[in-house]
């Protein structure tokens, strides 16, 4: 039923428009395809398009909007603000976890290299050090992963880790 309605405003565009004059017609359509006479045309969310005829030839304008209030971080900005040590690596018994900045870690997932889950536990961050121990001395010697949730950050961190 969509694609009916942007064939019949293509349509209408093309053929209701005055041949000697550019009269724009604006549509705004959240996201669809349309199909005519082996031409097609996309448009997605947020999408403005004109179209008008001019000199019996169709024209048409693409253009976007966007709020005004949008930013983007990039993960080069985030690496840089967000730092994060694990040592030592390989061990044989303890590994630390530390972090810089405000950033604190409220849960940790140990996995083995099947992904079998280990361990997961929430902590007790002691922050006027800023650092987690893990005891990993009850596990055979390999590559283990260290997933780590932090409270005030959307992306995880996993870290791998080698006991000996």
């Amino acid at each position: 039923m969509r694609y009916f309605f942007i064939i019949l405003s293509l349509i209408s565009c093309v053929f209701f428009t005055k041949a000697q004059q550019l009269t724009p017609v604006l549509y705004a359509v959240a996201s669809a395809t349309a199909n005519s006479n082996g031409n097609s045309m996309a448009i997605s969310v947020g999408q403005v398009f004109a179209c008008g005829k001019k000199n019996s030839k169709l024209q048409y304008f693409v253009g976007y909007q966007e709020q005004n209030n949008m930013f983007f971080k990039t993960r080069r900005e985030e690496k840089k603000r967000f730092k994060i040590k694990i040592y030592p690596n390989p061990t044989k018994d303890f590994v630390k976890i530390q972090t810089k900045g405000e950033e604190k870690i409220i849960k940790y997932e140990i996995y083995n290299l099947s992904g079998q889950m280990l361990k997961a536990e929430e902590t007790n961050f002691m922050l006027e050090t800023n650092y987690l121990s893990l005891d990993i001395r009850s596990y055979k010697p390999g590559h283990y992963f260290v997933k780590c949730y932090f409270k005030n950050r959307i992306n995880n961190t996993t870290l791998k880790i080698v006991k000996l």
